[in-house]
């Protein structure tokens, strides 16, 4: 009987600590400011690794203002550090002269982006790239309701 309570007692502390494990599977929000434009931003994080980037432009000026990009590819955290490699990029909302020059500036720069990963709860992380146009600036990302 003692057996069987302990038994019971580990495989309950098993359950608990599984459940209190933190992921980043999901969706994660952010809003900022770039240059007197509001950018929305939603990262989805899928159990394959796989990630999808969309970012929304509004308020700036014309024709940014109208802006959305979409980017695919992959991730990988250790906890402390966040790596998404591009795969493709879409992009809407800009001229086509715009467009070829913001795809073609993708494609010459298509490597991994690395920063800093730090959770702030199981519902939000920070996030501040190592590298690129957002060098060094943290944004605060929360887990998307359903």
């Amino acid at each position: 009987m003692h057996a069987l309570r302990s038994v019971s007692l580990i495989f309950i502390c098993l359950i608990l600590a599984a459940c209190n494990k933190r992921t980043i599977v999901g969706s994660w929000e952010t809003t900022s400011d770039v240059n007197g434009m509001k950018a929305n931003q939603t990262m989805t994080f899928e159990d394959d690794k796989g990630v999808t980037v969309n970012f929304k432009a509004s308020g700036g000026k014309p024709p940014f203002d109208k802006m959305s990009l979409t980017i695919n590819g992959k991730y990988e955290t250790d906890g402390k550090t966040l790596t998404i490699t591009p795969d493709t990029m879409k992009v809407d909302g800009l001229p086509d002269q715009l467009k070829a020059m913001a795809e073609q500036s993708f494609n010459a720069q298509k490597k991994p982006q690395s920063g800093k990963f730090d959770w702030k709860s199981d519902d939000e992380f920070t996030f501040t790239p190592d590298e690129g146009q957002g060098k060094g600036m943290t944004a605060t990302f929360k887990r998307k309701k359903a």
